[in-house]
């Protein structure tokens, strides 16, 4: 079994152009259009979202 993570973060547009700096990418997820998390992908293809915290 495996584990996703979901990053609950102050300033989502910040983040997730760090987290593509250091080596994640952009993940096509399928029947998202209205979703508000950003779904990544760690060097190892462990996905994960990133979520902007109210």
């Amino acid at each position: 079994m495996g584990h996703h993570l979901d990053l609950f973060v102050s300033n989502q547009k910040t983040e997730v152009e760090r987290l593509l700096s250091i080596g994640a990418q952009r993940v096509n997820w399928r029947d998202r259009e209205e979703a508000d998390d950003i779904v990544l992908a760690d060097p190892d293809g462990n996905t994960f979202c990133v979520i902007q915290k109210e």
